[in-house]
């Protein structure tokens, strides 16, 4: 069967699921005794811009192409979903180098129209490039598009970037802008969705280039799926990663993500006003569990000796990463420190710190996003704050996450409906 084709029926994609069904748990995981262990990495680059970034897709594909090269020792593909009138249907390109504003990297796969927002085709999609391309020792993941966080479909953070600077949109993960019933709707995709349709896979890294998908909630309900988590607390500018610089870090033999982390820093710190926005960190998604595990103890200690305390409170006096305070995205560090003086146990702040340095193990920020948003305590992550008075209606569905129950936030917002 030619993987070059378009798939016009629904029998043949009947028959190509059944073939990527039979080869999933192969495709896309490292088989140490597999005699493709030859260092090389199949990085995937999945961009939903069926939404108002498609220019800057192409912006950063063109960029792909100039920082890529085939002495990197890998391959580089692409899915995009772009706006209709231009070429609508998805398809995937295989980059090669290029210096021109052309696109010249081939096209290897068209879809039909289809809602790439959905974790269905997200999978379907990993499938799909790992059997255009089994010559590969290991994957990578970039997941480039609109949504906020771990915040359900629906639920946006407001922003004040539109004030700030009003040529540059931003991003954050999984917006499809689609007709239903001649009206306009926008599809998104549920975390706990993108974590199921990650399931049985495992990649070097998982990167979002995506606005505030650097929360602990997130970084944890996808823990089992990557080695690294490459995220922003923040938001990003439209102009994304830095693509030319960034690409060639990603085939290093020994893969380092702080190579990656610096080159994103090290861009947006040269930049002027309020482009000088940027914050980027690396968390070893390993570690998570145990780093759970610590939270809960603590979390349980605090509950005990301050009984009926109102966690909410300290609040106003955390970072935010939001520049209009829509009290949702808080820095996680800055928030457990304030609850660990509640402990007075300097034991405990040791062992956090001891092991905060093997979760996050590293974090750069630019002084303010859009010269606004100070990022003075910004350590690198968010988290979400419960409270009984703002934001009510996601407190339910926060309540469904990994995180809230495996951190004994649980304990601590318990008074929380």
């Amino acid at each position: 069967m030619k993987l070059n084709i378009y798939k016009y029926t629904y029998h043949i994609k009947i028959v190509l699921f059944l073939i990527l069904l039979s080869s999933f748990f192969i495709s896309c995981e490292r088989d140490e005794n597999s005699s493709q262990q030859n260092g090389r990495r199949l990085t995937i680059v999945y961009m939903v811009a069926h939404n108002n970034l498609d220019y800057f897709a192409i912006n950063n594909i063109n960029q792909m192409e100039e920082g890529y090269n085939s002495n990197l020792g890998g391959d580089l593909y692409v899915y995009i979903d772009r706006m209709n009138g231009t070429l609508s249907h998805p398809y995937i390109l295989k980059i090669e180098h290029d210096t021109t504003l052309q696109i010249k990297s081939k096209i290897v796969y068209i879809y039909p129209e289809q809602n790439s927002a959905s974790a269905s085709i997200l999978r379907e999609v990993i499938g799909d490039i790992c059997s255009l391309d089994k010559d590969y020792s290991s994957v990578g993941l970039i997941l480039w598009s609109h949504g906020s966080s771990w915040l359900p479909p629906g639920y946006s953070i407001s922003s004040d970037r539109n004030k700030i600077v009003t040529e540059n949109k931003t991003r954050s993960f999984g917006e499809e802008d689609i007709v239903v019933n001649n009206k306009d709707s926008v599809c998104e995709m549920d975390i706990k969705d993108l974590a199921n349709a990650l399931s049985g896979y495992h990649f070097d890294f998982l990167m979002f280039d995506a606005c505030y998908m650097g929360s602990i909630e997130t970084a944890y309900e996808l823990r089992h799926t990557n080695d690294y988590y490459i995220s922003s607390p923040t938001e990003i500018l439209s102009t994304g990663f830095p693509y030319q610089k960034i690409v060639p870090t990603l085939f290093e033999k020994t893969f380092n993500p702080k190579n990656v982390a610096k080159a994103y820093y090290d861009y947006y710190e040269s930049q002027n006003g309020a482009l000088k926005s940027g914050a980027i960190s690396v968390i070893k998604s390993n570690k998570l569990d145990e780093f759970a595990s610590f939270i809960k103890s603590m979390n349980e200690n605090i509950c005990k000796k301050n009984v009926g305390y109102d966690v909410s409170s300290i609040a106003d006096s955390i970072q935010q990463y939001d520049g209009l305070s829509s009290n949702i995205l808080f820095d996680f560090k800055d928030f457990i420190e304030k609850l660990m003086d509640k402990t007075g146990n300097h034991t405990l702040q040791s062992n956090f710190n001891s092991l905060w340095s093997n979760v996050m193990i590293q974090e750069y920020h630019t002084e303010s996003i859009f010269s606004s948003l100070s990022l003075k305590n910004c350590n690198g992550v968010s988290t979400y704050i419960m409270n009984n008075t703002t934001n009510t209606n996601l407190n339910g569905y926060y309540k469904t996450l990994s995180w809230y129950k495996d951190s004994g936030y649980d304990k601590i917002f318990s008074n929380i409906n």
